[in-house]
């Protein structure tokens, strides 16, 4: 499932390629994965609209239209959105020849489309998900604070803005809720942190020297110190490697982010740890499979 790096990545390429852009046309083959409205009423209510904001909170996509209208996306487990050339769509993997078949979005994994909003200039902002997890929710009403923090109301604080400072994690960490919890628990709880999923719940501990295992309320000082700092290095390393694409996810433009290169843990079991002479190992945490370095991580 993408993560926060991820859907950054999605959103600031996005606010590159779509804000100012008009919309003429809505189309979908997966009426299920359109929430709130249906092909008919969109194209009645958005064809000649332009694309006005993008904006990212947690692992939810907000695209407004028009200054008027909002979609709420969620990747869920194999979502994505490409834009691109519309003449890309509704070839057969073996019909794409020349420059086509030398881009990125001529790949297996960007062909399961499910949704696109047709756009000037000849391109598309396409979703492709290979198992139609994702969703798509029509909002009547333009991106707002007072709509973000109503629908988002149970999120924890973004890691990657400033008001998440050492002062702030510190508070998060002594909370009772939180004190007996588990660190990739912790992590992966999006009520106390937004974003973070399990790809970085298990690249966080192992970049903090710091055993998932451990209770939040044996950490010492110097131990949280180090947790805070890790999780701002990582999601900021792998937000500037455009990602991770160990499995379907690739960027607007139809490549891999980087950071699946990166990762010292993560899928990495029987390998050989980066940092000694140990074996990365894994074991089920919480129902998900965390994976770590049993001497490195104390």
């Amino acid at each position: 499932m993408p993560e926060l790096p991820e859907v950054e990545t999605v959103v600031r390429s996005l606010k590159k390629k779509i804000i100012g852009r008009k919309i003429k046309k809505i189309w979908t083959d997966w009426p299920r994965g359109v929430k709130n409205s249906t092909e008919k009423e969109l194209n009645e209510k958005l064809n000649g609209k332009i694309f006005s904001k993008v904006q990212r909170r947690g692992k939810n996509i907000l695209i407004e239209i028009g200054e008027k209208y909002t979609l709420w996306i969620h990747l869920k487990m194999t979502g994505h959105l490409m834009v691109r050339p519309v003449s890309f769509f509704g070839k057969k993997l073996d019909e794409f020849k020349g420059k086509e078949l030398e881009s990125p979005f001529s790949e297996k994994v960007n062909q399961y489309i499910h949704f696109r909003i047709i756009l000037d200039k000849n391109e598309e902002l396409a979703l492709s998900d290979l198992r139609k997890f994702a969703k798509i929710t029509f909002i009547e009403e333009p991106i707002t604070q007072k709509l973000v923090s109503s629908m988002f109301f149970d999120l924890g604080p973004e890691p990657l803005e400033k008001e998440f400072t050492l002062e702030k994690f510190s508070e998060i960490l002594k909370n009772k809720k939180n004190q007996n919890k588990e660190l990739k628990i912790f992590l992966l709880d999006q009520s106390v942190i937004s974003g973070i999923g399990n790809i970085y719940a298990s690249e966080i501990p192992f970049e903090a020297g710091i055993s998932p295992k451990r209770r939040i309320k044996t950490l010492k000082k110097q131990e949280k110190d180090k947790l805070y700092n890790a999780i701002l290095k990582i999601l900021k390393l792998a937000v500037k490697e455009r990602g991770t694409s160990i499995s379907d996810f690739r960027n607007p433009d139809g490549n891999k982010g980087n950071f699946g290169n990166l990762r010292k843990v993560y899928q990495r079991k029987n390998q050989k740890c980066s940092n000694c002479e140990g074996t990365i190992e894994s074991f089920k945490q919480g129902q998900r499979t965390t994976f770590w370095c049993p001497k490195c991580q104390k």
